[in-house]
């Protein structure tokens, strides 16, 4: 039975989130002890908490949203490239020799995989992130979705959004807030299921590996 990795961060109050972005909240509406017949609750969240999907109407004006998303780009083969032992930015020269033929989406494990950073319920604003060259080298290479082990791929102190800008305006597709401790690298079959919902530019999203 070939192994999963479930690498979505659980939703839950006090959970780790981007300076700035609404908190996850999880309100009780009705509830047993309460003598009410069923249990519900609302639920109040970011389009980009924990793990999510960026899309292109996200930075880009008249971007591709969601629905206009075929699935196919969401499932699929994906290789996991360990990058841990690296610091600072994350540039073309570390990320080129992982890079196979033929390969559209690239998981990025890097020293953010740990309790540090994407185990914290405290932002850390020195994760590693991607510098412009490496975003050019996946563009260039054919990469149609990129994952990141931290809650952004673009480097903290980024005012213009320039990683995000450039990927996005070539449709390669952000994936952020991955949790790939415990994945070893290699290729994988990836299961991304962002919520459906209409006209997103960013969305939660359930995503496994099953291993090859």
């Amino acid at each position: 039975m070939p192994k999963i990795y479930d690498i979505s961060i659980s939703l839950e109050e006090g959970m780790l989130a981007y300076p700035g972005d609404p908190p996850f909240r999880a309100t009780s509406v009705m509830k047993h002890e309460w003598g009410d017949p069923a249990e519900l609750t609302s639920y109040t969240l970011g389009s980009h908490t924990g793990t999510h999907l960026d899309l292109p109407s996200h930075i880009i004006e008249c971007g591709k949203e969601l629905k206009d998303i075929p699935l196919d780009l969401l499932l699929g083969d994906a290789f996991v490239i360990d990058l841990s032992d690296g610091r600072g930015l994350i540039n073309a020269d570390e990320i080129r020799p992982h890079l196979l033929p033929g390969a559209k989406r690239i998981l990025i494990r890097s020293s953010n995989s740990s309790s540090e950073y994407i185990g914290s319920r405290e932002f850390k604003d020195d994760y590693r992130s991607l510098s412009m060259d490496g975003a050019e080298l996946l563009v260039e290479a054919g990469i149609s979705l990129v994952g990141i082990d931290y809650l952004s791929i673009e480097q903290f102190e980024s005012r213009e959004l320039e990683v995000h800008r450039y990927l996005l305006g070539h449709d390669l597709l952000i994936l952020e807030g991955i949790d790939l401790r415990g994945v070893p690298p290699g290729k994988y079959e990836m299961i991304c299921l962002p919520l459906k919902i209409q006209n997103a530019s960013g969305a939660p999203a359930r995503v496994i590996l099953r291993q090859k």
